[in-house]
């Protein structure tokens, strides 16, 4: 059976983008320019489409600064958008799908926020992007990630994130009806994640042939060779980091102002070692095979002799802690540290 997706435990393989995303379609990829898609979803988009899935692209800048010859300034816009077209015939991702936001290229970070337009009606990035949101209705969207050296690609990552609550929300009718909120997912185009991707997406020689074909496409840039080989010598596959909003949550963050105390247990909204260690054992108490039962059971049989446990440092973390933890667990009494 081929493996196409692994997330970062090597022991979970998944067969499907669906099953590796988490959701089927619509999808919708935002690039901030033409060539960004295929560069960071190339293969991505084609497993999508094997799998059936209906993958959108918006497309936020008109590259009008993606020139090289001063000579076509005025026609690089409409150049890249017939290589686009190019580019997305050898993928198979049909042109109706091609979502044109032509926003200046280069000048994203002023088309931040909302602008009320002369005429009365509204732009800006965030507005835009929440029109096509709620036109597309998408269960996952893909950005750049924000750690990109590229302004433009930075400006699109945060505008995406605010556009998907404002499409969720209940404001701007004008725009459609709300939709649920998607899932976030990043991809890389120049700069690597912050921090591990969460999946990997593979593909076959026939889709990684077509992806080096879809980004060469893009002729008017002159070092688009040294991007093809780049992703050749990378080989067929591409990462991809889930977006994990979190709100502020008063009663979590007030956490921080109690002052610990030795006997106090870990907390859902712990952070650091207490946190990890809650999760663990919630992992492990999900183990057909529990290799703490020995122990269970010796301070079960011990309760009219107390446990003393003494450590220094860090290894009073592990294993007294940890120890401790189990112990009160199962109500193991007369314990102390």
């Amino acid at each position: 059976m081929e493996t196409i997706a692994l997330t970062r435990s090597p022991q979970r393989a998944c067969t499907s983008v669906v099953e590796a995303l988490g959701a089927a379609g619509p999808w919708l990829a935002v690039v901030p320019h033409d060539d960004d898609w295929v560069i960071g979803l190339g293969l991505t988009v084609q497993r999508a489409a094997e799998a059936g899935i209906e993958v959108h692209v918006a497309v936020v800048t008109d590259g009008r600064f993606g020139y090289n010859d001063p000579a076509t300034i005025r026609t690089i816009s409409a150049t890249r958008s017939a290589e686009m077209d190019a580019s997305c015939r050898i993928l198979g991702l049909p042109r109706e799908r091609i979502h044109w936001l032509q926003f200046p290229d280069g000048d994203l970070p002023t088309q931040q926020g909302l602008k009320r337009l002369p005429d009365g009606s509204a732009t800006g990035i965030a507005y835009v992007l929440a029109r096509v949101l709620r036109q597309v209705r998408p269960t996952i969207v893909f950005g750049p990630t924000p750690t990109d050296l590229h302004p433009d690609h930075r400006v699109v990552a945060s505008e995406l994130d605010i556009a998907c609550f404002h499409a969720s929300g209940d404001i701007w009718r004008e725009l459609g009806q709300p939709i649920s909120l998607p899932t976030r997912w990043d991809y890389a185009v120049y700069c690597p994640f912050a921090g591990a991707p969460d999946v990997q997406i593979q593909g076959n020689e026939t889709q990684f042939t077509r992806k080096l074909d879809g980004i060469a496409a893009f002729a008017s840039q002159t070092q688009i060779g040294s991007l093809v080989e780049a992703q050749r010598r990378g080989g067929a596959i591409e990462h991809l980091k889930r977006v994990n909003w979190e709100f502020y949550n008063v009663t979590t963050t007030a956490q921080h102002f109690v002052a610990p105390t030795p006997s106090s247990l870990p907390t859902a909204s712990d952070n650091g070692y207490q946190r990890d260690c809650r999760r663990s054992e919630t992992l492990l108490a999900q183990w057909d095979a529990k290799p703490w039962d020995p122990l269970v059971q010796w301070m079960r049989e011990a309760r009219t002799t107390p446990l003393l446990l003494v450590a220094e440092g860090s290894s009073g973390l592990i294993p007294c802690s940890w120890t401790l933890n189990l112990a009160r667990r199962w109500n193991v009494p007369g314990l102390h540290f």
